[in-house]
C-alpha cells in the first residue's frame, strides 16, 4: 500500500503547520512505514502510534494505523481510524481509499463503491493504480472477506480509463495558493484558491461536495498564516460539514466553526460569535478531538463567551461550563496551552462573584493556569495571564500590591509591543485607583489606555471600528467617571465627544479631522439652549454633563436605591412566576451560585444593566399602552422616576434655558425625554423644546453644512405596493435558524447581493399590509409645498431613489419625506430599513428594501428627511458608539435633520402632526426644533381630540439633528 507519495502531498498542499515536525517527524513515518510495507504490522503499529500523540491531526498517520488494524480483521478499529482519515482531509487519496478498503471489508458493497470511484477521480493519471492493486492482493491474502476484494481487484483494471483530469488542475492551485501563502502574497494566493473553486463546475456531481473541501482547506491556510480572507471560505466548509454523518460531522463542523468563531473575536463581534457558538455547543459532546478541532472551537468559544459578560448576566455561568469542558479534553498537540487557557477562563468566572468561596476558585484557577504556563514554557500565556492574579490581591486587602502589578504587566507588554494587553492592564489598573476614589492618579493610566485604543482603532474600517471600541470602551467610560467626579466639565466635554458616534461622526466629516473643541461647541449654542450629555455607568449611576454658552458643568448621580425600589415595586413582581427559570434575581440582596447562598448590603449590587434595560422596555409599553390595559398611576410613577434621575439634579443648571439638546446613552436612546414628569405633572415638553443629537461632533458637522437656497422645496413617497414574494422560506424558529440566517446574510453582505431570502424569512413571503394612510398623508402634505415632486404606488421604488441620488437629483429637495413600512432588525442591523415597492419579483438587482447601509450612501442636501414609518429611531446598540440605524444614516446621506418614531405610528396621528410641523415651518417660519416641540404641545393640549393627547400619538417623533 503505497502512502509515500501521498504523505509528501499533504504535507505540502495542506498541512502547512506540520513543518514543524520537519525531518525527524518524516524520517520516523518513513521508518514505520518502511515496517509496515515489509510486512511487520506489528512493530509499524507503536511508531506510528507514537507518531499519532504528536500529530493527531495528520492524516496520514490514520491511514497507516487504519491499515494495519484491517490487515489484521479489526474492522472496529480499522473502521475509526479510516473515518479519522477521511475527516481531516477529504482529497486525500490515501484517506479515501483506505475508506473504500473497510467499507468492503465490512460487506458495504455500495457505499465502497462511491469511496473508491472518488479516490480514482483523484488519481486521474493512475499513479497509484499499481499500488492499489498490490493493496487488494495484500488484503486478499491476509483473508478479508477474499470474495468482495476479488470483484474490486477486477473492477479496479478496468474502471480507470478517461478519468477526468480536473483535479490535477486543482491541486495544482491548491499548492500554489500555499506556497503564495507562506510568501506571505495573501492576494495571489486567495485567487489560486477561487481558481480552484471555480474548476467545479468541470467536477462530476457526485464529487461536488469535495468543493466545500477546498474552501476549508483555504480557511485553515489562511488562518494559521494571515488570519484574513478565511471567513468566507469557513461558511463553505460548515455547509459541507453539516453533510457528513456522525461524529464526522460533529468534528467537521467544529473545525469549521472554530474559524467562524476567530473570524468573530477578530472583529470583535462578540455577541454574533456568542450566538453563532450557542449553535454549535450542542456538537461538542459527539465531536472527537483529531486535531484540536474540538479545543479550538471551546476556546473560541470562550474568549467570546468573556466578551459578552457585561452586557448579559448569564455569561460567566456559561463560560465556567465551557472552561470546564475545555479542561477535560484530552489527546491534543496542545495540551498545556488549552489547559493553561481553561484554567484561566475558570478563574474569570469565579473572579466576579461575590461569595467569599468562589472567589479562594479563582485565585485557585488563576494561579493553576501561571503554573501550567510556566512549566510548559508559555511565556507569551504567562505574561498574558499574570494581570488577573492582581485581582485576587485586591480581595484580599492587598490594593497596593494588586495595582503595581497591573501597571508593571502595562510597561511590560508595551515595552514588547503587546498592545492589547498593554491596553488591558491599563485600563484595570486606572480601574482600581478609580475604585479606591483616587481619580486623580487614575486619569493617566485610563489616559494611556484609551491612547492605544485609539491607535489599534485608526488601523480599522466601518463597523469592525465600531465593533472594537465596543470592546474597548472602559477606558473612556472611566475617565468620564473620573473627571466627573474632579468636576472638570471641558475635560468631560472631550471624553464624552470620543466615547460616542466615532463612525457617524468620522463619516459625516469625510476624514480623520480633530474633533470639535468645548469652545467651538459653545460657539454653535444660543444663549436659551442647553446641552445635557449623559453618560450612563452601573446600573442607576449616571453623569450628565451640562454645557452652556457659559459653562460645563458635569453632575454625578448614584440613584441606586431608588431604581432597587422600581425593580422591587415592578420587576419582582412581574417574575414571581418564572423566577429561577428565567434567570431573573430579585432585589433582596440575596445571591445564589453554586447552591451557595450569599446576602449583600451593597443596594448597587441588587440591580443590574439588564433589569434597567426590562424598566426601559415596560416604560415603553406603558407609553403605547392606548387601550388602557396598564394603571395610569404606573406609567406616571416609570416616568416620574426617570425626570427625579435625568433632570431633577440639573435644573438648577438650566435656569433661564429653554431649548433642550439631549445627547442620550445607550438605552436612553430608546427613550422619549419629552414624555419625562415633573413633580408638578407636567411633562419636560411643556417647559423646554427638545430636540437630539449623537455627539457634539456630529452637531457641529451639521451645523457646518450650506446647501443652496434654489432647491425644490418638497420630495414625497408613499403609498408603495406590496406583493408577494416569489422568494421562499421557512420562517424563523430557534437558536440554530437564526444563527443560520446571519451567516446567509453575512455571506450576501461581503458579496452585495441582495438580501430577499433573509427578509422572507424575517418578515414571511406574504405581502405586508398595504398602508393606504401613507399614500393621503404624502398626497396631503404635498399640498402645503409649491415646488414639488411626490412618487406614489408602483413609482415608489428602490430603483428610482438610486437612480435620482446618483443623477444627483436627489439633493435637489429641501425636505425629503418617506412614508412607508419601517423595520429594526438589531439581530443584523444592516438589515434594518424601509420597504419601497415590494414586488414578486425582484426588479433589476433590487430586492425592494432600503436598508441603513444603502440609505447612507444616497446623496441628499435635505435640510429635513422624514422617515414616517415605525421604529425607524430604533436600532443595534453599540458600545462607544449608541444605535446604529436609520437616523445616522439619514445625516450620512446629506439630511441636516432627521425626523424618527420610537414606535409604530397611527395613521391620523402621523397626519396631525406631519400637517402641523410642515405647515409652521412652511407658513410661519418656525424652524423645525421649534415646530416638533409645539405639535407635542398640541397634542398633550387636546387641540386634536381627548384620545390624541396619549402618549402613544406624539411621544414617538424624535428629531435629530441641527
Amino acid at each position: 500500500m503505497v502512502k509515500k507519495r501521498i504523505f509528501i502531498l499533504l504535507l505540502v498542499a495542506i498541512l502547512a503547520p506540520l513543518a514543524g515536525y520537519s525531518q525527524d517527524f518524516n524520517a520516523r513515518f518513513q521508518e514505520a512505514w518502511q515496517l509496515s510495507n515489509a510486512g511487520k504490522p506489528d512493530e509499524a503499529l507503536p511508531k506510528f502510534q507514537a507518531l499519532l500523540k504528536e500529530a493527531p491531526g495528520y492524516s496520514g498517520v490514520h491511514v497507516q494505523i487504519s491499515w494495519i488494524y484491517l490487515l489484521k480483521n479489526d474492522l472496529t478499529q480499522a473502521s475509526a481510524y479510516a473515518d479519522n482519515a477521511y475527516q481531516l482531509y477529504q482529497m486525500d487519496i490515501g484517506a479515501t481509499i483506505i475508506k473504500a478498503y473497510v467499507l468492503y471489508a465490512q460487506n458495504r458493497k455500495s457505499e465502497g463503491l462511491g469511496f473508491l470511484n472518488l479516490a480514482l477521480w483523484l488519481d486521474p493519471d493512475g499513479n497509484n493504480l499499481p499500488a492499489v492493486e498490490k493493496d487488494l492482493n495484500d488484503i486478499i491474502a491476509h483473508h478479508v472477506n477474499p470474495a468482495v476484494f476479488n470483484e474490486v481487484l477486477t473492477y479496479v483494471k478496468t474502471a480507470h480509463p478517461a478519468r477526468n483530469k480536473t483535479f490535477i488542475q486543482i491541486n495544482a492551485l491548491i499548492n500554489e495558493a500555499v506556497q503564495q501563502i507562506n510568501a506571505k502574497k495573501y492576494t495571489p494566493a486567495k485567487s489560486a484558491f477561487d481558481k480552484a473553486l471555480g474548476l467545479f463546475a468541470q467536477v462530476p456531481a457526485e464529487f461536488q461536495f469535495l468543493r466545500s473541501t477546498v474552501a476549508f482547506v483555504a480557511a485553515q491556510n489562511f488562518f494559521n498564516a494571515a488570519n484574513d480572507y478565511d471567513f468566507p471560505y469557513a461558511m463553505q466548509s460548515l455547509d459541507m460539514a453539516k453533510s457528513y454523518p456522525g461524529k464526522i460531522m460533529a468534528t467537521a463542523q467544529l473545525s469549521a466553526a472554530a474559524i467562524v468563531l476567530s473570524h468573530y473575536q477578530r472583529v470583535n463581534d462578540y455577541e454574533k460569535g456568542v450566538s453563532f457558538g450557542n449553535a454549535y455547543w450542542k456538537l461538542v459532546p459527539a465531536a472527537i478531538n483529531y486535531g484540536n478541532e474540538k479545543a479550538n472551537f471551546l476556546y473560541y468559544y470562550a474568549t467570546l463567551m468573556n466578551g459578552v459578560q457585561q452586557s448579559d448576566p448569564t455569561a460567566l455561568q456559561s463560560l465556567k461550563v465551557i472552561a470546564e469542558t475545555l479542561s477535560k479534553v484530552q489527546n491534543t498537540t496542545s495540551d498545556a496551552w488549552y489547559q493553561a487557557n481553561a484554567s484561566n477562563f475558570l478563574g474569570i468566572a469565579y473572579v466576579a462573584s461575590p461569595i467569599p468561596v468562589d472567589r479562594k476558585k479563582a485565585a485557585f484557577y488563576f494561579q493553576q493556569a501561571l503554573n501550567t504556563a510556566k512549566l510548559n514554557n508559555l511565556d507569551a500565556l504567562y505574561d498574558e495571564f499574570t494581570p488577573n492574579t492582581a485581582i485576587s490581591l485586591w480581595q484580599q486587602g492587598d490594593k497596593e500590591k494588586a495595582k503595581q502589578l497591573y501597571v508593571e504587566a502595562a510597561e511590560k507588554a508595551r515595552a514588547k509591543g503587546d498592545l492589547g494587553l498593554a491596553e488591558s492592564s491599563y485600563n484595570n489598573a486606572g480601574a482600581l485607583y478609580y475604585q479606591d476614589k483616587n481619580f486623580a492618579a487614575a486619569i493617566p493610566l485610563l489616559q494611556k489606555a484609551a491612547d492605544i485604543t485609539e491607535q489599534l482603532r485608526s488601523t480599522l474600517k466601518g463597523r469592525e471600528k465600531i465593533l472594537y471600541f465596543q470592546q474597548h470602551v472602559s477606558a473612556f467610560e472611566l475617565l468620564v467617571a473620573s473627571y466627573a467626579r474632579l468636576g472638570n466639565g471641558k475635560a468631560v466635554f472631550d471624553i464624552q465627544n470620543k466615547d460616542r458616534a466615532r463612525v457617524l461622526g468620522e463619516t459625516l466629516k469625510k476624514r480623520l479631522s480633530s474633533p470639535v473643541t468645548l469652545e467651538k461647541f459653545q460657539a454653535k449654542l444660543k444663549a436659551d439652549e442647553a446641552a445635557l450629555f449623559y453618560s450612563q455607568m452601573e446600573a442607576g449611576a449616571f453623569i450628565i454633563n451640562v454645557v452652556t454658552k457659559e459653562s460645563a458643568t458635569p453632575v454625578y448621580i448614584e440613584d441606586f436605591q431608588h431604581w432597587v425600589d422600581v425593580k422591587k415595586k415592578y420587576l419582582d413582581r412581574i417574575h414571581q412566576a418564572d423566577g429561577k427559570a428565567s434567570g431573573y434575581k430579585p432585589a433582596t440582596g440575596i445571591i445564589e451560585q453554586s447552591g451557595i447562598k450569599y446576602q449583600t448590603k451593597d443596594v448597587s449590587q441588587m440591580i443590574s444593566r439588564n433589569d434597567m434595560d426590562e424598566i426601559m422596555q415596560l416604560t415603553r409599553e406603558c407609553l403605547q399602552d392606548v387601550q388602557g390595559q396598564i394603571p395610569a398611576s404606573v406609567t406616571a410613577d416609570l416616568l416620574a422616576s426617570y425626570y427625579r434621575t435625568l433632570i431633577s439634579p440639573v435644573l438648577s443648571r438650566i435656569t433661564g434655558k429653554s431649548k433642550l439638546i439631549i445627547s442620550p446613552s445607550g438605552i436612553l436612546n430608546f427613550l422619549p425625554y419629552e414624555a419625562l414628569l415633573a413633580p408638578d405633572n407636567h411633562f419636560l415638553i411643556e417647559n423646554f423644546d427638545i430636540r437630539y443629537c449623537q455627539s457634539a461632533d456630529v452637531f457641529n458637522t451639521v451645523h457646518e453644512r450650506v446647501y443652496p437656497a434654489s432647491r425644490k422645496s418638497f420630495l414625497g413617497m408613499g403609498g408603495a405596493i406590496y406583493q408577494d414574494m416569489s422568494e421562499q422560506a421557512q420562517p424563523l424558529r430557534g437558536q440554530e435558524q437564526l444563527v443560520n440566517l446571519q451567516e446567509i446574510a453575512e455571506q450576501n453582505l461581503f458579496n452585495n447581493k441582495p438580501q430577499r431570502e433573509i427578509y422572507a424569512a424575517l418578515f414571511g413571503s406574504k405581502k405586508m399590509n398595504y398602508l393606504a394612510g401613507t399614500l393621503q398623508e404624502v398626497k396631503n402634505l404635498s399640498n402645503i409645498f409649491q415646488d414639488r415632486d411626490v412618487f406614489f404606488g408602483a413609482d415608489m421604488t428602490e430603483n428610482r431613489i438610486k437612480q435620482m441620488s446618483a443623477t444627483g437629483q436627489l439633493k435637489n429637495y429641501k425636505v425629503i419625506h418617506l412614508a412607508t413600512h419601517g423595520f429594526a432588525v438589531p439581530e443584523i442591523p444592516e438589515l434594518s430599513g424601509v420597504a419601497m415597492c415590494i414586488f414578486n419579483q425582484m426588479q433589476g438587482n433590487e430586492d425592494g428594501y432600503l436598508t441603513a447601509p444603502e440609505i447612507s450612501g444616497l446623496h441628499m442636501q435635505a435640510d429635513i428627511a422624514v422617515l414616517s414609518a415605525c421604529e425607524t429611531a430604533l436600532g443595534k446598540i453599540y458600545g462607544g458608539e449608541g444605535v446604529s440605524g436609520l437616523t445616522g444614516s439619514l445625516l450620512t446621506a446629506g439630511a441636516n435633520r432627521a425626523l424618527v418614531s420610537l414606535w409604530p405610528v397611527s395613521d391620523e396621528g402621523t397626519m396631525y402632526y406631519m400637517t402641523g410641523l410642515y405647515t409652521m415651518t412652511t407658513k410661519e417660519g418656525k424652524s423645525y426644533e421649534e415646530a416638533a416641540s409645539i405639535m407635542k404641545r398640541r397634542f398633550i393640549r387636546g387641540d386634536f381630540g381627548q384620545q390624541f393627547r396619549h402618549f402613544n400619538f406624539w411621544a414617538p417623533y424624535v428629531l435629530y439633528g441641527m
